[in-house]
């Protein structure tokens, strides 16, 4: 009987992302720059304050050196005046001839120093002198400087003068830094008796200080650009490499995708050929028992019995190969079933070795079994087990010549959580290289023994597959010419 069978493998669809995804690195470097320029303007604007600051402090200085030189030269001579002018009316300060003595004398003190207006006030802040006689009487009680200065303090106020009165003169456009300094009777400490209002003209210090700003900021702004452009080249840069990756790897998903999806059509279709192929060896097999048996009568010729033999043999061998092929498909494909009943370690042993009796002798080989005191029971797949013991130490019988030895150790562990089983050889042994090519299917590790002895290459992948389908684990070690052991490590409890 034959039967037409079709095996279709499906292309695995990866759609590739958009170029979209990349936008978040472009983003990144915008905002990156984004930052670095507000920030440079930030620490610019810092930098400003702080250089304000300083020019304040300096011109304020030089306002309060510019006061106490007026006070040690004016107060001892004018002093007795300046308080006779603080009785007087306000109203008339301007009419009163002391007044215009007096600017006289002020005029001719500051005429060559940095000072571009001064004013004095008594204690209850009317103005006794100013450098405008139009302020002359004034009230300046209510001011905030005027009310620091009498309590101790020095307080300046930085200030834009559109049109400005010095001297004799009008300055236009100029900023200025007006001091209220404290004027004490004898000395800082002593009682105050007033306050000094002095101005000075800070235009040029705030220009440059402007100027240097400004030159800066276009300095940190331009290099700021630099660096940005740099990141974004390196960004477009990375963003090249990195679809360039992203190809790769799709190339390689679909790669992968494709090859699993063979390795199951493969597995499908080996699981259907072994399915196909047992029935019509079940009859071969049969009918070779019945000529080797002779069950209908002599066949004459005693070598029709040999052939009968080798038929059988042949066969069974064959079956062999295809119930295996069939195990590992079933094991790749996921429809493997576990029946879990308890299961006597030592017992499964013994009978696979009982199975195995034929074998045994006809290599020659010697066994022994060890077992260990603390062996538990399993609750475990009998049937699994056996099949992984029976791959395993046909194994080693067939790769150790005549006259060597395998070992069987099973051994408990102290909490009685696993059984080890340990499947010693003295045969040809195994590079550790080799032991990738062993466990996959069909894979032969190249040896003159192994030539001698043609397999499928299917017993230890298998054995492996049925030990993790119990989960439990498989390794391999060994030396080329000193052996090989196979450790099967189970669960007592799946």
């Amino acid at each position: 009987m034959t039967q037409e069978m079709s095996l279709q493998l499906d292309q695995p669809q990866v759609t590739q992302a958009p170029g979209t995804r990349f936008k978040l690195t472009r983003s990144f470097a915008t905002v990156a720059g984004l930052v670095m320029v507000a920030a440079a303007l930030l620490l610019s604007a810092f930098h400003w304050i702080w250089s304000l600051g300083e020019m304040q402090k300096m011109a304020e200085q030089n306002n309060v050196n510019v006061a106490r030189v007026v006070a040690n030269l004016l107060w001892s001579p004018n002093g007795q005046l300046l308080e006779n002018l603080s009785a007087a009316d306000p109203q008339t300060l301007q009419t009163r001839p002391e007044v215009a003595a007096l600017r006289d004398d002020i005029m001719r003190l500051i005429r060559n120093a940095p000072v571009y207006r001064l004013k004095i006030y008594d204690q209850q802040g009317d103005t006794l002198f100013s450098t405008d006689p139009e302020q002359i009487g004034e009230n300046e009680s209510d001011d905030e400087g005027f009310e620091q200065a009498s309590h101790g303090i020095v307080a300046s106020e930085l200030a834009r003068a559109n049109t400005f009165s010095v001297f004799e003169s009008t300055i236009v456009d100029r900023d200025l830094l007006s001091s209220y300094v404290p004027i004490y009777r004898n000395g800082p400490g002593s009682e105050i008796v007033g306050a000094f209002e002095v101005y000075d003209d800070v235009t040029l210090f705030l220009r440059d200080i402007n100027r240097g700003i400004a030159v800066q900021v276009v300095l940190v702004v331009l290099t700021t650009l630099g660096v940005y452009l740099v990141l974004i080249l390196a960004v477009r840069r990375g963003d090249l490499l990195l679809r360039t990756e992203h190809a790769r790897s799709l190339e390689l998903v679909q790669t992968v995708a494709r090859a699993e999806a063979a390795s199951k059509a493969k597995s499908q279709f080996l699981a259907n050929m072994s399915h196909e192929l047992r029935t019509p060896l079940n009859s071969v097999i049969g009918f070779a028992e019945i000529l080797s048996s002779e069950g209908f009568g002599p066949l004459g010729d005693k070598r029709y019995l040999s052939y009968a033999k080798e038929i059988g043999d042949g066969g069974r061998n064959l079956l062999t190969i295809i119930n295996n092929t069939l195990d590992l498909s079933k094991i790749e494909l996921g429809t493997a079933e576990v029946a879990l009943r308890p299961v006597d370690p030592v017992a499964v042993v013994r009978s696979a070795l009982q199975q195995l009796d034929r074998e045994i002798q006809d290599s020659e080989v010697s066994v022994s079994i060890e077992i260990d005191s603390r062996v538990p029971s399993m609750q475990s797949d009998e049937a699994k087990l056996k099949q992984i013991l029976l791959n395993v130490i046909s194994n080693g019988l067939k790769f150790t010549p005549a006259g060597g030895r395998v070992t069987i150790k099973v051994i408990g562990s102290s909490d009685d959580r696993t059984v080890r089983f340990e499947i010693s050889d003295t045969g040809i042994g195994i590079a550790a290289d080799d032991v990738p090519i062993a466990l996959a299917p069909f894979g032969q590790v190249d040896s003159a023994l192994n030539r001698r002895y043609q397999g499928a290459g299917l017993g230890l992948p298998l054995a492996k597959g049925l030990a993790e389908l119990l989960s439990g684990t498989l390794e391999i070690a060994g030396t080329p010419g000193s052996g090989t052991t196979v450790v099967v490590t189970l669960p007592a409890r799946y």
